[in-house]
């Protein structure tokens, strides 16, 4: 029930705009809520009905801009507002002939305009409703200025003077109006830092993705040039180089640990086979420290190159190499101590 009172017909995307318009309403049903019961009851206090059609009038005022409300006029609807609350207390005092309560009234307009206007906007509308006292004075008694004498209650007791009343009531306009843009600045203050604020930080984000974008690109650029090196790695890590007539030559270099020895033992084995080479010398003379597993590896690579028909000789084999291949249990390969030897060996 409630959702469908506070419905606005949002005209734009401004959020800020309909948030204000769902205050308006809430404040017009509040405003509508209290004339009811004041309009019923005035006639049984008062004994006429002044305040019966004041109260009236002022409900229909209520409902018609509500109704412009909803419908997503914001502007339009305060500006009847503010002028409602201006025109009710002169015809409440044509109709009553008593400017009581009547001029106490117009500081709803000064609240009414901190509330939903600029921070000045209660100082403007405090210097529009100041006039309304002398107003009422003009339409009562022909003149801005009221009777200069005080007012006899019914029980002889004596009050200021109907000056003094409103003068009373000006410095409570602007009294509120003083309070109003006072706070209303410090809210506006607030606002535009949150603004400047978010706009930095909008500011940051965008730059940051951009960073996130660049970064993004350079990754993917890494990330091929990566790829691309490994696959430079992967063509040189087994350098079978041809040196004679049917034979290669295989120099390995560095340290060689099981995922790097088999790999040399898949692409040596499918190189030698392509190339249909009869011999293969595997030169050992640059690998550092050559462990048990990479020895187990380098015998069944010479087992698979006799499998395929290959004589493989090793050369430059160290000492520790020599001592591990001594006591594996498979068919020593034949082992020469250089290159040179070995290629004046597979020549004869």
């Amino acid at each position: 029930m409630l959702s469908t009172l506070l419905y606005i017909q949002a005209r734009n995307d401004d959020q800020l705009s309909v948030r204000r318009s769902r205050s308006l309403a809430i404040l017009l049903l509040i405003l509508i809520a209290i004339s009811i019961p004041f309009a019923l009851l005035d006639p049984l206090v008062s004994g006429n009905f002044y305040g019966l059609i004041i109260n009236g009038v002022a409900i229909l005022l209520f409902v018609g801009i509500y109704l412009i409300n909803r419908s997503g006029r914001l502007a339009l609807a305060m500006s009847l507002l503010l002028a409602g609350f201006l025109l009710i207390p002169l015809g409440g005092t044509v109709l009553t002939r008593t400017p009581f309560p009547q001029i106490f009234f117009p500081c709803l307009i000064v609240v009414i305009s901190a509330a939903f206007g600029r921070p000045r906007a209660p100082l403007i509308w405090a210097a529009v409703a100041s006039f309304i006292p002398f107003m009422i004075n003009l339409l009562l008694y022909g003149s801005v200025l009221p009777p200069t004498g005080p007012i006899i209650l019914p029980d002889g007791v004596s009050t200021l003077p109907i000056l003094g009343l409103e003068i009373v009531a000006i410095s409570l306009y602007w009294m509120l109006a003083a309070i109003s843009w006072l706070s209303g600045n410090q809210l506006d203050m607030i606002i535009r830092e949150n603004r400047a604020s978010t706009q930095v930080a909008l500011t940051a984000t965008e730059a940051l993705v951009i960073q996130q974008v660049d970064l993004a690109s350079r990754n993917a650029q890494l990330l091929q040039v990566r790829q691309e090196l490994e696959q430079l790695v992967a063509a040189l890590a087994v350098p079978v180089v041809p040196v004679a007539d049917g034979i290669g030559l295989l120099p390995l270099v560095g340290a060689f640990d099981t995922q790097r020895m088999a790999a040399v033992e898949h692409q040596a084995l499918m190189i030698v086979s392509e190339q249909r080479m009869r011999a293969l010398v595997i030169d050992l003379s640059g690998a550092a420290g050559m462990q048990e597993a990479a020895i187990g590896g380098l015998v069944r690579l010479c087992a698979a190159l006799r499998l395929l028909g290959v004589t493989p000789v090793l050369a430059g084999l160290g000492p520790q190499g020599a001592l591990l291949l001594s006591s594996s249990d498979h068919a020593l390969p034949r082992t020469v101590a250089t290159v040179q030897d070995a290629l004046a060996m597979l020549r004869l």
